[in-house]
């Protein structure tokens, strides 16, 4: 029997929220932490134990046993869990923005978690496990995820977790299970009908499904507190209307809402910022538009860059600002 690898030393767990370890293998599961314990047997390739909600508060030592054999985590803390996914506005690093080093500190209430491909094997993370943020290793953290993060945890006393389902140049298709359109109106964004849609340079992880398979679905069914989206940009050259786009961004806020087992679960849409070189100006106004349309489904919001991020780069290097408008809806949900 295997356990999930997010579930390893400095780990955060959401707060106030029945909590799930899960992990392969079929045999018995023993889970014990702060006085809770659960025992169940699972007949399944997957499986899962959920517990009851946990207050605020660490650090916590988690006992994990799979057929016996006896698992110890520690430096576990319940906090606030966010999910934070998208293209490289979202993937982008610290050190490469213009945040001056005085907002590089330690923080030993924040802790972020990497998934990762292959492709990705020379980023500076060191692979799929929790990371304490320190003054060495903040720099290489997704620029929005640490600066949010450390404003909430510093006005709210708790420990945040950031886990992060990113990868730069990517169509939301690839973070949806493929196939996923067939037979609808959306069928002809599929991979066999849209392969112009992939720049060459990026195809090894812009298949359909791709991502999805190969990132999300390892998070799965953790709790979080909400989701944070960040894309649009690969998307914004061949779409026919904004409804093309608004109707994807539905269909996979509904599916890892479906995923992660949670139907209510927030979602923080960001809004892709202008940009005086877009290459189809009138399809990056459609993503635009839809991003700010799909507040119409429940618990979805969105955070408008426009005006507090640069328009002639891509990547804006102002993240500050941006982030400080992520992390003042966050504190309210």
């Amino acid at each position: 029997m295997e356990l999930n690898k997010m579930f390893c030393d400095h780990m955060v767990f959401q707060a106030n929220k029945p909590f799930r370890v899960f992990g392969t293998g079929v045999g018995t599961i023993s889970v014990k932490i702060d006085g809770i314990s659960k025992v169940s047997v699972s007949n399944e390739d997957n499986w899962l134990v959920e517990l009851p909600e946990h207050n605020y508060g660490g650090p916590y030592t988690m006992t994990v046993e799979l057929n016996g054999d006896e698992r110890i985590i520690n430096d576990i803390y319940f906090g606030d869990v966010y999910l934070i996914a998208g293209q490289s506005n979202i993937e982008y690093r610290l050190w490469q923005t213009n945040t001056p080093e005085s907002e590089y500190e330690p923080n030993s209430l924040v802790r972020t978690f990497f998934t990762k491909i292959d492709s990705e094997a020379n980023q500076p993370e060191s692979g799929e496990e929790w990371i304490v943020a320190g003054k060495e290793n903040v720099h290489y953290w997704s620029a929005i995820g640490w600066l949010m993060a450390k404003e909430l945890s510093k006005e709210s006393g708790h420990a945040i977790g950031v886990v992060c389902c990113f990868r730069g140049a990517t169509c939301i298709q690839s973070f949806l299970p493929k196939n996923i359109f067939k037979g609808t109106a959306l069928e002809k964004f599929s991979e066999e009908n849209s392969g112009h849609l992939r720049n060459q340079q990026y195809i090894d992880w812009n298949h359909d499904g791709f991502l999805y398979n190969e990132k999300f679905t390892k998070l799965i069914p953790y709790i979080f507190k909400a989701v944070i989206w960040y894309q649009g940009e690969s998307n914004a050259n061949h779409l026919e209307s904004s409804d093309d786009y608004k109707e994807m961004l539905k269909v996979l806020i509904n599916r890892w809402r479906s995923d992660l087992l949670d139907p209510e679960l927030p979602f923080v849409v960001v809004q892709i910022s202008d940009l005086t070189y877009a290459g189809n100006p009138e399809c990056w106004k459609m993503v635009q538009k839809a991003q700010s349309e799909i507040v119409e489904m429940d618990s979805v919001y969105c955070v408008e860059s426009r005006d507090v991020c640069e328009n002639n780069n891509i990547h804006p290097p102002t993240k500050t600002l941006l982030s400080k408008r992520i992390k003042d809806v966050l504190k309210n949900l």
